[in-house]
C-alpha cells in the first residue's frame, strides 16, 4: 500500500488510483533494463527515506528551507525531490538530475504534474558528468549549492564514477553545505572488504563497506562525516524478492560537510 505522506503529495487521488499508477509503473520497468532498479522493484521509491535518515532533522529541516538551494542527485521519479518542496523549499531553488530520463517520465506518471511547473525543475544528467558542474550553471544558474540529496544513487556508479561524483559534491556545495542521503553498504566482517561488484536486477553494482566510503569522502575535502547503520528490513520493511549477495548489506545514512557548521534558522 502507498505510505501516507505519498498520498498527500499526491492530492486528492484515492489510494486505489494510486495503486493503479504504481502497478502500472512496475509493470513498465519490468520490461526495460535500462530502468530495472532494485529501488523500484521493491517499492524502496514509495517510502520516505528523508524523514527516515537520522540527521535529515538536524541537518536540513532546521534550516530556512525557503531560501536554500538544493539538488537532489539520481532523483529516479522524483519523489523525494517533491517531499523537499513539500517540506518549504522554494521550486525556484531546487533541481534533480537523473542520468536516465525514463525514470523522470515515470515520476510524472505517477504525480500526472508533467505540465506543471515542477517539471522543469529536473534534468538527465549523470552525477559523475566532467562538466555537471557547468551544465547546472548554465541551465539553473543556482550553484552553489546549500543542501545535496543524495539517496540510493552511489552503489550504481563505477568506483571510479563514485570518486568523480563525490569530486562533483564537493564542487557544488556552499562552504557550510551539506551532502546528506543513503547508500546499501556491505556489513563489515571478517573479510573487511572495501567494496564488492555484484549484479542485481540485471545491472552492476558497487557495493562499499561504512569505511570506505567515509574514506572517499574525507579523501575529497569533507572533513566532518556522521553515519547511522540501520538492516534494511528496518528501514524498508519485509523485502519482495531477496536478492542474492546482499544477504550482508545494510542500509548507511549519511551526512557530510566540509567542515562542521551547525546552522540555527532564522
Amino acid at each position: 500500500m502507498s505510505s501516507s505522506d505519498l498520498l498527500r503529495l499526491l492530492g486528492n487521488v484515492s489510494e486505489q488510483v494510486v495503486e493503479q499508477r504504481i502497478e502500472s509503473i512496475l509493470q513498465q520497468v519490468s520490461k526495460s533494463n535500462q530502468v530495472l532498479y532494485g529501488c523500484i522493484v521493491q517499492r524502496h521509491f514509495l517510502q520516505n527515506s528523508l524523514r527516515a535518515n537520522p540527521f535529515y532533522a538536524k541537518h536540513v529541516l532546521c534550516r530556512n528551507l525557503k531560501e536554500q538551494k538544493v539538488l537532489e542527485v539520481g532523483c529516479c521519479l522524483g519523489t523525494d525531490t517533491r517531499r523537499l518542496i513539500d517540506d518549504g523549499v522554494s521550486l525556484s531553488n531546487i533541481v534533480a538530475i537523473d542520468v536516465n530520463f525514463q525514470f523522470i517520465q515515470l515520476g510524472f506518471q505517477l504525480f500526472q504534474d508533467q505540465d506543471k511547473p515542477i517539471a522543469s525543475r529536473f534534468f538527465e544528467k549523470s552525477v559523475a558528468a566532467d562538466d555537471l558542474v557547468e551544465f547546472l550553471q548554465k541551465n539553473t544558474s543556482l550553484p552553489p549549492f546549500d543542501i545535496i540529496v543524495a539517496n540510493a544513487v552511489i552503489h550504481t556508479l563505477t568506483l571510479e564514477d563514485c570518486k568523480k561524483a563525490v569530486q562533483n559534491f564537493a564542487k557544488l556545495l556552499e562552504e557550510d553545505g551539506v551532502l546528506i542521503g543513503y547508500l546499501p553498504t556491505l556489513r563489515e566482517g571478517e573479510r573487511n572488504e572495501p567494496y564488492k561488484m555484484i549484479e542485481a536486477f540485471q545491472n552492476s553494482r558497487v557495493l562499499h563497506s561504512k569505511s570506505h566510503f567515509q574514506e572517499i569522502l574525507k579523501d575529497n575535502d569533507f572533513s566532518y562525516v556522521e553515519m547511522c547503520t540501520r538492516g534494511m528490513e528496518q528501514v524498508f520493511g519485509k523485502q519482495q524478492e531477496k536478492l542474492k549477495d546482499w544477504e550482508n548489506v545494510d542500509i548507511t545514512f549519511f551526512v557530510a560537510q566540509r567542515r562542521l557548521f551547525n546552522y540555527q534558522s532564522s
